[in-house]
C-alpha cells in the first residue's frame, strides 16, 4: 500500500509561516456522529477528501453510511482506527462489506507479540479481516498527508508520544489510543480516542498541544481522561463529548464536566446525547444544559454534531439540531 505519511517538520514549518497553497474559500467539516455510546467522526477537507476516524459499534453502521450519502462521499480516502475497543473500530467491516472503499487504514499497530484480550473479539477479527491486516501503524510524529491545506499529525500512539516513550505493556488499551492534532490555518481540532491520564499526563509535561480550538472529549467525558494539566494545556474554545446513556459506564461523568467548568477559558461544552438516569445508583453521570445537547431525548440519529471551518471568515461554526453557534479561530503566535 502506498503510504501517505510524510515527515512532520517540513509540514509544521509551514504551518508556522501562514503557507498553504491553493487555499480557497472552501471549508473544513469535521461531524462528530451520534453512534450512542460508542465513537466515529469523519473528517471532510477543503478539497472534498475524508477522513473516518473510528467507527462505533457494528449495529449503528447505518448512521454512518446516511452521512456518506449526504455529503455525497463514495468513498474513504483513509480510516484510522484509534484503538481495538469494539465501540471505536466495530462497524468498519459492515461499511467495507456494503461497498464503501477504503484507500488508506491506519492504526497503532503492535498486533502480535502483545497481549490484550482486545484482540479476543469477534470484532476485532473482523476488523483485521476488513483492513487491520493492511493498516499502517501510525508512530507519533507521522503525518497523514490527506489534503495539503490540513496537516494531520499523530501526537500519541500506543502509550507513546512526539519525541520519547515506549510502546505500552499490557492489557490498558484505552490509553494507548492513537490522538491526533489536525490543522487547518490556524485553526486547531484535537482528538485522542479513549486516552487516560497518563498518556495525557506525558502529552501535557511536554507541551505538545496547547490552545486548541475544538476538543473532542476523551473516553466519552469518563472520570479517567481529561488531566487538569492536560487541559488547561489544551486550553479549548469548545468540547464535544461522543456519549450515549450507557447505564454501565454513565457518561460523562460529573467530576469531569466539573473540570471543564474550572478551565481559564470557560468552554462551551456540547454531548451528542443526554445521559438519561433510570436507576437510583445512576449517580456519577452528569448532564451539560440541553440546550448544548445535539439529541437531548437519547432516541434516535439526530445527535451528531458538525463542526465547520472557514478561514476566510476566520470563525467556526458548531451546529446541530437548529442551532448554529459562532465561534472565532484562535490567533497564533
Amino acid at each position: 500500500m502506498k503510504s501517505m505519511k510524510k515527515t512532520v517538520f517540513f509540514l509544521l514549518l509551514l504551518a508556522g509561516s501562514g503557507f498553504f497553497p491553493g487555499l480557497s474559500a472552501q471549508t473544513l467539516k469535521i461531524y462528530q456522529i451520534d453512534v450512542e455510546q460508542a465513537d466515529a467522526a469523519l473528517i471532510i477537507t477543503p478539497n472534498g477528501k475524508s477522513l473516518l476516524i473510528d467507527s462505533g459499534t457494528g449495529g449503528l453502521s447505518d448512521r454512518i453510511e446516511a452521512l456518506f450519502e449526504q455529503e455525497e462521499i463514495s468513498e474513504i480516502d483513509a480510516f484510522v482506527c484509534t484503538h481495538y475497543d469494539t465501540d471505536h473500530l466495530g462497524a468498519i467491516d459492515k461499511l467495507v462489506k456494503s461497498g464503501w472503499q477504503v484507500h488508506s487504514a491506519y492504526d497503532r499497530g503492535y498486533k502480535t507479540g502483545e497481549y490484550n484480550s482486545r484482540k479476543t473479539s469477534r470484532e476485532f477479527k473482523d476488523y483485521q479481516k476488513a483492513l487491520g491486516y493492511r493498516a499502517e501503524r501510525l508512530d507519533p510524529g507521522d503525518v497523514i498527508d490527506l489534503d495539503g491545506q490540513v496537516i494531520i499529525t499523530c501526537i500519541a500512539s500506543g502509550g507513546r508520544i512526539t519525541g520519547s516513550g515506549q510502546a505500552k505493556r499490557g492489557d490498558d488499551e484505552n490509553d494507548k489510543s492513537v490522538a491526533l492534532l489536525i490543522r487547518y490555518g490556524d485553526f486547531l481540532f484535537f482528538t485522542g480516542g479513549d486516552l487516560a491520564f497518563d498518556t495525557e499526563g506525558k502529552i501535557a509535561e511536554h507541551d505538545l498541544v496547547t490552545d486548541v480550538d475544538v476538543y473532542k472529549a476523551d473516553h466519552h467525558g469518563s472520570a479517567t481522561s481529561s488531566d487538569p494539566d492536560f487541559m488547561r494545556d489544551l486550553n479549548p474554545s469548545v468540547i464535544l463529548i461522543s456519549n450515549g446513556s450507557n447505564k454501565t459506564y454513565q457518561h460523562p461523568r460529573k467530576v469531569t464536566l466539573q473540570r471543564y467548568e474550572t478551565l481559564p477559558s470557560a468552554p462551551i461544552v456540547l454531548q451528542t446525547n443526554k445521559f438519561i438516569r433510570e436507576r437510583a445508583q445512576d449517580t456519577l453521570a452528569g448532564n451539560v444544559p440541553d440546550q448544548y445537547i445535539a439529541d437531548p431525548e437519547t432516541v434516535d440519529p439526530d445527535g451528531t454534531i458538525l463542526v465547520e471551518v472557514d478561514l476566510a471568515l476566520n470563525q467556526y461554526v458548531v451546529k446541530y439540531r437548529d442551532r448554529e453557534l459562532e465561534f472565532p479561530i484562535k490567533e497564533r503566535e
